[in-house]
């Protein structure tokens, strides 16, 4: 009996692979070297993989026998599928969804790229016991691409995350902790309902994520990168993340591991365009990087701060960060008063090896109610982890509701070196406490700053427990010149008669003195242009203790 003829195949609903089929029929006959696919290929030797349906391209994830009708186990097809992509080959999903029963992991032996196609891997009975939905390690210097893949897990409304080992997340690239992986780039993908992090990459010298959308209901953060020399997370969307409100849930989050700094700091972090709504602690979070820009996003509805951008600890440190054109806006359906602040800058911890600086600036902060406009802490270490330079200017505040516009938070003996608070507005707005609380810096100016139409308790500007002079000028509410402000410090050793130099540029209105010994009686009984004079006397009238005299000027 004669060898079958090849024959053209019939036409497949797939038009790349029918077209595929025909140059393997044409150049069989002709007596060329056919296409591969119908044989196991060197990655998929290498993975331990026999395809299941060879009338898919290698890589094809119908090759391995996916179904994809989110009723049958695809575990092991996506598996397999996957292992065949960490040994090199592109892997292609299609636009159906996969029911899985576990994790889909593996090592990396080649960088991977991953052509999601719209495919959806679904986790329906994922614990917060259990693993990533889909998990790529690698611990060589390889890339890793992952393009329109969308992942959920099994997160119900009231799940609650464990926050700890085993990470039950979406998508996942990890390095180790030398940050080895190379290129890590996300994009277009999305990550819903997880007890951990939607999209998260650590270890890596560049990571990328980028225009993922519908990352949504997942119970730590929605993106997370940490230990990345340079960060970029750029055009994304992310919705309700947390577990309980205040307590965690950060909407974007950019750091360094809490355990340990072996990897070093961040270097470059940015964090751009994206749409961060509903986050249950912070929305923007970067706990990290030694170059950090925060621009252009919008942040609506959080429990603690909108952005946030602090030195913590030795592991956790930041140095130049500029946070501009950004929109933050409250949400009181979801939560009635924000604990911390729209913008929440600074350093506190000890053994602080960065000195940092910031920029607040052309930020627009709508609908708010919280403690704080801008909140800014200090260190607890002197000379070392001081804030350098603050620069906040430019800013719009809109029918918000805070204690303070701009707060100063200091932790002894820590201080700011440089303070300018400038140009910036309010209108419409209420202050329950003081406009602006400013203490313990070298140089600090306040000038042009405007409140309008606004409920405010007090007009003062507070300059609190510094040994040196702010200067403060042209500040307007409702179109008056209002430049009330107060200072307040100690002088020590000072005898019955002497004089304090308070350092303020005009002479106050007023002045109150008290002293380090109970027994005696301070008063102040003159006051100049650069000083003011104190009596200190005993109960009986006599001259007091020389002592350490606690005062307060008020100028206007």
């Amino acid at each position: 009996m004669s060898a079958a003829v090849p024959r053209l195949p019939p036409a497949h609903p797939d038009q790349v692979t029918s077209n595929r089929r025909v140059a393997e029929t044409v150049n069989n006959i002709l007596g060329f070297k056919h296409d591969d696919s119908r044989i196991q290929t060197a990655a998929e030797v290498a993975a331990g993989v026999t395809p299941v349906n060879y009338a898919y391209a290698p890589g094809d994830v119908r090759r391995y026998g996916a179904k994809g009708d989110d009723a049958t186990d695809d575990t092991l097809a996506l598996q397999s599928w996957l292992n065949v992509g960490l040994q090199g080959t592109p892997l292609q999903g299609h636009p159906f969804t996969c029911k899985i029963k576990a994790s889909i992991s593996g090592m990396a032996a080649a960088s991977v790229l991953v052509h999601g196609n719209g495919m959806t891997i679904h986790w329906a009975a994922q614990t917060s016991a259990d693993a990533e939905v889909f998990r790529i390690n690698t611990t060589t210097a390889v890339d890793v691409t992952v393009r329109n893949l969308k992942v959920q897990g099994g997160r119900t409304t009231s799940g609650i995350g464990n926050g700890s080992a085993p990470f039950a997340s979406g998508i996942a690239i990890y390095g180790t902790t030398a940050q080895n992986a190379g290129t890590v780039i996300i994009e277009a993908c999305q990550a819903q309902q997880t007890f951990y992090v939607g999209i998260e990459a650590h270890f890596a010298e560049n990571v990328r994520i980028l225009r993922c959308v519908n990352v949504f209901h997942n119970a730590y953060a929605g993106i997370m990168v940490t230990d990345a020399v340079h960060t970029t997370i750029d055009g994304n969307q992310v919705d309700d993340s947390g577990n309980t409100m205040i307590t965690d849930g950060y909407g974007i989050t950019s750091a360094t591991s809490y355990s340990t700094s072996t990897s070093g700091w961040n270097d470059t972090v940015v964090i751009c365009n994206n749409l961060v709504t509903s986050s249950k602690r912070k929305g923007i979070d970067c706990h990290s990087g030694l170059s950090v820009k925060i621009f252009g996003n919008k942040v609506v509805g959080f429990g603690n701060s909108g952005i946030y951008a602090i030195c913590e600890d030795a592991f956790k440190e930041v140095r130049d960060v500029q946070i501009f054109g950004n929109t933050v806006v409250g949400k009181t359906a979801f939560v009635t008063s924000a604990s911390g602040a729209a913008v929440d800058i600074g350093a506190f911890g000890n053994n602080l090896a960065q000195q940092p600086s910031f920029v607040v600036r052309d930020n627009k902060v709508i609908d708010l109610v919280a403690t704080y406009g801008v909140s800014l802490t200090n260190s607890t270490t002197a000379s070392v982890g001081d804030v350098q330079s603050v620069d906040i200017h430019s800013n719009q505040f809109e029918s918000c509701t805070f204690d303070i516009l701009v707060f100063t938070n200091n932790n002894t003996p820590g201080r700011y070196r440089s303070i300018n608070v400038s140009y910036n507005s309010a209108v419409l707005c209420t202050l329950n406490t003081e406009w602006m609380a400013l203490q313990k810096y070298d140089n600090c100016n306040v000038f042009g700053n405007t409140l309008a139409a606004c409920t405010v308790t007090s007009n003062l500007i507070a300059f609190d427990d510094t040994s040196k002079v702010g200067s403060i000028g042209d500040n307007l509410v409702d179109g008056v010149l209002t430049n009330l402000y107060r200072k307040q410090s100690f002088t020590a050793a000072v005898v019955d008669g002497g004089t304090i130099t308070h350092g303020m540029t005009i002479t106050p209105l007023s002045v109150i003195a008290c002293g380090s010994v109970a027994a005696n009686i301070v008063s102040v009984t003159a006051i100049g242009s650069g000083t003011f004079t104190v009596s200190i006397k005993t109960g009986a009238g006599a001259p007091g203790t020389t002592q350490t005299i606690y005062w307060q000027a008020q100028c206007l």
